[in-house]
């Protein structure tokens, strides 16, 4: 299986104001009732806890063309879709590396540049964020 180096758009990179959060509150309906000094307004909030906090930083990759090992056509890595495939018996199997053109799991691999904290911290400077 041929590998595709996936290169961070370092022009993207940039700080998340709400990086290391994990709980969030939604707005409900708002609630008007009349009442002897007048009309009062009322919202509750719905709290909402993710199971991972919020990265530190925001960015996207270059979108790349790669080729899928099965039918040998070429796309973006961008085109890759997601799908689960049920085995019959209560298993499942999941890829997001799933060929536009002839639908193969795991068609091709991808090698998705990282790029450590501090780099990404200079970077992110740079850009103004």
């Amino acid at each position: 299986m041929d590998s595709f180096k996936i290169l961070i758009d370092r022009s993207t990179i940039r700080r998340n104001p709400n990086a290391g959060r994990n709980t969030y509150h939604i707005p409900g309906p708002v609630h008007c009732s009349n009442g002897p000094t007048g009309i009062t307004m009322t919202r509750e909030f719905q709290t909402m806890h993710t199971m991972c906090p919020e990265p530190s930083f925001f960015f996207s990759y270059i979108p790349t063309e790669v080729e899928c090992d099965t039918c040998h056509q070429k796309f973006l890595h961008t085109e890759l879709q997601a799908d689960v495939e049920y085995d019959g018996e209560g298993g499942e199997f999941y890829s997001d590396r799933i060929c536009p053109r002839c639908r193969e799991f795991d068609c091709c691999f991808l090698d998705c540049e990282r790029i450590d904290y501090d780099e990404m911290d200079q970077i992110a400077r740079k850009n103004g964020g």
